[in-house]
Parts: structure tokens; sequence; C-alpha cells
């Protein structure tokens, strides 16, 4: 890199571990130098690192977001991520947890020349509010796209000490001449190559031929349409945001943990606060709803960016998915944004199907990592060639492909939708007994009965990994075409059962056509006889054919057969449960598929 021209650095002595005092430092720098590029300048930037305190009180002034705000909307590749009043409300909400480390550049004039907001997570630094924005960047000036991420990355080595910096992923127009050559950046840096799907809305004539084009949806929308009023609209009150985050709240939490083992809310009891407080800064949110009758069928969440609007938090009711709620949201809201004077709806990247079904065309994105040092990225290299080598071999044996896949998975830890429809049955946590409901079986209704209500499943309070268990039961039943019913006591989940036709168990299951089935009432420690006789007596508008209860548990089973329940020997029934796939690292999965 450039020789400094000048240094100084206030509160040196410290060390990194009591780096939660103010700390300043100032770089400047005359030229950079790259092979065969030189960048000759005639001014000097000066960068400085603000950490904590000093970021904080950099954030409160007026002045320097008004600076940053102009920069963010001159700069030709920020994205919602980047926008002053989403940063500085996200290290506001997570003040006490994270610590705000906060690169800038300042030309001569004392004019805002770049901005990298930035955290140090686990050893290493990362973008703010990492998991909230797809999109991790700096901005500047755009001449100068190319010269501040070198002098950041001194100045940061300087005030913090080496350091890995991770930004995933690179919006397509972003510059990257200073990772070319042998600069010292480039010796650090690790360039991952991706794409993101995304749909041209600037062009209203070319969406409307797009809606044209979607004959199934249309057709779907109009089936809903006969079951109520339905209606799509943009949400903008702080007040209306915040009861549409109350309503969806469990669809997040319900859906990420069965799919991916990941609670949004439970993990990161700051998210609602964050949620809300961006809720609170006009025009920060993006916030549409697909509505029947004033319930929710599916929602979208998300910061709003400059002239593109990525998909992030995209919900649906599981329990109308046959209609593709979530899908039909998509279709309007590429309407919306077409009115609204958008250029893309970006649907990010991955490779999920529904992002080639909605979308039009692919850009390329870019995941950087830069080491510490070269030994490190040198290390890196050697490593990821090595696994190479390793993959290649393997996949030549036969069948080995969905060993290497399954390998891939178990050391990733995620996994995305499955492809779809009915879940598969699992090996039962015990015999199954399948006994036949009496049809002349009194029933006598009780209160605390609730039925297809999400929220009710959050109130679980068991161990982290038996919710999860409880999350992807209640997902593959409901899947299955079920009708959940659930009842708390003190706020706390009791007793929940399942209501599934018998054909969700696929072929051989041995019970007469149209018969439905009563499942995991004996799941939770609430269960016993009382609650099923709760469950019967609300299934009374729901069955129209012969009703059977699946049951696990041996002393339950005892006590109906006591009572003169019969136990059905030709049903060959398993307790559901929902199949997951593997998907590489960074993959993000939605819900649009409906």
């Amino acid at each position: 890199m450039t020789p400094f021209s000048s240094f100084r650095h206030r509160g040196s002595s410290e060390t990194r571990a009591s780096r939660g005092a103010t700390k300043f430092l100032i770089v400047r720098v005359a030229s950079l130098c790259y092979e065969r590029v030189w960048y000759l300048r005639d001014l000097e930037l000066m960068t400085e690192i603000h950490v904590g305190d000093e970021a904080h009180a950099l954030l409160s002034r007026a002045d320097f977001i008004e600076e940053w705000t102009a920069l963010y909307a001159g700069c030709l590749w920020a994205t919602a991520g980047q926008h002053p009043e989403f940063v500085r409300t996200w290290y506001r909400v997570y003040r006490g947890v994270y610590e705000p480390v906060l690169a800038i550049s300042r030309a001569p004039s004392g004019a805002l020349a770049g901005v990298l907001p930035l955290v140090e997570i686990g050893g290493r630094l990362v973008h703010a509010a990492p998991d909230d924005c797809p999109y991790h960047v700096w901005i500047s000036a755009p001449d100068l796209g190319n010269e501040f991420m070198p002098e950041a990355m001194s100045a940061l080595d300087a005030a913090l000490g080496p350091m890995r910096l991770d930004l995933c992923f690179l919006p397509p127009a972003t510059p990257r001449a200073w990772l070319e050559g042998r600069s010292q950046a480039a010796a650090r840096a690790e360039i991952a190559f991706a794409t993101r799907r995304v749909l041209r809305v600037d062009d209203p004539n070319a969406v409307r031929d797009y809606v044209r084009g979607k004959s199934r949806l249309r057709t779907t929308m109009g089936k809903l349409k006969r079951t109520g009023n339905v209606r799509f609209r943009r949400v903008r009150a702080p007040h209306e945001i915040a009861s549409v985050l109350a309503a969806c709240e469990p669809m997040f939490e319900v859906r990420y943990g069965a799919m991916h083992g990941v609670l949004p809310f439970r993990d990161d009891p700051l998210r609602r606060k964050f949620l809300l407080a961006q809720a609170e800064v006009p025009g920060l949110m993006h916030v549409t709803v697909l509505e029947r009758d004033g319930e929710i069928l599916a929602a979208h969440l998300g910061p709003t960016g400059k002239r593109e609007l990525s998909i992030s938090g995209l919900v649906y009711s599981e329990f109308e998915a046959r209609y593709s709620p979530g899908a039909l949201l998509l279709l309007e809201l590429a309407v919306l944004l077409s009115q609204e004077g958008y250029e893309l709806l970006d649907f990010t990247p991955g490779d999920d199907e529904y992002r080639a079904r909605f979308s039009t065309t692919s850009e390329p994105v870019y995941g950087l990592t830069l080491h510490a040092d070269r030994l490190r990225r040198e290390a890196r290299r050697v490593q990821t060639a090595i696994q190479n080598v390793a993959r290649s071999a393997f996949s030549r044996f036969p069948g080995q492909s969905s060993l290497s896949r399954l390998s891939r998975e178990l050391r990733e830890g995620v996994v995305q939708d499955p492809d779809a429809g009915s879940p598969s049955p699992a090996e039962p946590r015990g015999p199954v007994v399948v006994f036949r409901i009496p049809p002349d079986l009194e029933r006598t209704q009780r209160d605390g009965v609730r039925e297809n209500t999400l929220e009710e499943l959050t109130r679980f309070s068991g161990d982290r990994s038996s919710y999860l268990a409880l999350l992807r039961t209640a997902m593959s039943h409901i899947r299955a075409g079920g009708r959940m019913f659930t009842r708390t006591r003190d706020g706390i989940l009791e007793s929940i059962a399942f209501l599934v036709p018998a054909h969700a168990f696929g072929t051989g299951h041995g019970l007469p056509a149209g018969a439905f089935v009563i499942c995991e009432v004996d799941r939770l420690s609430g269960a016993s006889e009382p609650w099923l006789e709760d469950v019967l007596a609300s299934l009374e508008h729901h069955v129209q054919g012969d009703l059977y209860v699946m049951i696990t548990d041996s002393m339950l089973a005892e006590r109906l057969k006591a009572r003169g329940f019969t136990a059905v020997t030709s049903a060959r029934l398993r307790p559901l449960e929902l199949s997951v796939q593997g998907a590489p690292e960074g993959q993000v999965v939605s819900n649009a598929e409906g």
C-alpha cells in the first residue's frame, strides 16, 4: 500500500481488550499504486475509524446523517442496507450487544467521500445488520469506488489490528478494480461468484405482459376472491406496520423454524424492536399485505431501496397454501413497484425454483472475504484446492453424489424448503395404535380449544431442539391438509392435535376412503382423554366420513381400550414428518411458492 504521509491516532495506548472506549484514526494518502494501474489524484483522502461511543456520537449528529444521505443518493451501487437511517437504527437497537465500527473517508474540503458500516462478530468484521440486508458493501462518491476500500482496510488494520472482513453479497455494480493485480488488497482477497434473479419493473407495458403471462395465478386469484373480500395494499403507518408484524411473527417463526432450524424472533429477541424502530422512520420500510376479510394471507416486510426492492421477509399462511398467497402477493407487488417508479424486483442470490419462475433475468453478484493477511489467504487457497480435488475424486464413485451432498449439508448445517407436496411418514416414537372413534361418542365442548392459531405454537416452553421438532411436526401436518387444534394454560402451550385426511399417509393406509385421522394428540404432557374429547367436540363441522385417532402413548391407548374404543388392526399408519433438503451456504429460502 502507499506509505502514509501523516498519521495520528488518539488513544493508541489502549489494547484490543479495552476497545470499548473512544478511538479515532486519521490516515492521509496521496496516491494509490496497483499493477499497471495508477490512481494519481491532486487530493488527499482522510480515512477515519470510529468505534463504540465515538461512532454513536457521530451517528447522533444531524449534519453527518445529512452528508451520508447525500452520499447514499449519489452512489451507483448502494442498496437499502447502506441507508444511514437503516444502519443508525440497527446500531442503536443493538447497542450493548454489538459495538459499531464505522469507517469513513473525507476529501480535503471536508466533504464525506466514503462510508463502510461494520460490526465485529466472532473475531471478524462484517457489515452492520448482517442478517437483515442481503447486500453488504461500502458506499462512496462514484469516482472513488476503487480508492476508498484499500485505504479503509489500512485504517482498520492500524486501528484494530489485522482482522478478517466478510462482505456477502456485493451488488452487481460494485467497483472491483482495486481487487485486481498484485496489490496488498488483492493478495488478501477471496472472491466467490454467484447470481441473483431479478424482474425488471421499470416498463409498465412489460409488467402488464408479465402479469398476463401468469394465467394460472390469475385464475387462482379469481378462486380466492370468491371466498371473501380480497385486498392487496401497501402499509405505511407505524401502528399498522406493528399490527402486520404481530400477525406475521408466528408465520416467520414457525416456517423458518421448521424449514431452516432458525427462529428469527426467539433466537434474536431484539429483532422485533429493530423492525418496529424502522417503522417509525418514514419511508424506511416497504410493507405489503394480501388480505381476505381483514385476515393477512401473505405479507412482505423489507427495507426500502433506491431503485430496487429485495425480497427479504416474505411469509404466507400455510393453512391457505392451496391459493398460493405468497405467489399472488409477488404478482401484485411487481405491479405496485412499477407504479411507484422502481426499476427492479430483486429475488436475491440463490437457485430456488421460485426465483427462476418469477424473475426474467439474472445478474452477477460477489461474495468478498478480505483475510487478515496474505498468509491466511494462501492457507485458505490451499484448503479450497484440496477440498476441490477430494470432491472431484469422491464424485467419481458410483452413487456418491447423494452422499457428497449429505456431507455438505451436515458440514454447513443449513436446509431449504422441501420440493413440495405431502410429507413422508417417519419412524414412530412408539408403537402406533389406531382407534376408530365411536360415532355415538358424547362430545361436550369446553373452552380454551383454538383452531389453526400459529401463535399458540410459539408458546411452547420446552428446549430449543424439542421446539424445532414440534414446528416440523406441525408443518408436516398442515402441509398435508391438516387442521391444528391447541390449548394453552397460563400462557404455555399445553396440548396439541391435528386432523388430517387419511390419504395424506399415502396408499395402503388401510382406512376407508374419505376417512380422517386425529394425530399427535398425545405429543405433549397435556395429552389426556379429556383433551381428546375436547378435540372431538371441535370437529363436528369438519368431518363427514369415518374418524380415527392415532396413538403412540401406550398408557393412553390402554385407557381408550378400557373405554370401549376399538383398535383397527388393518390400519398401517406412521406419524408424518417433514422431509428437508440441503442447500448451499448463503442460499436464502423463500416461501413465495405458496
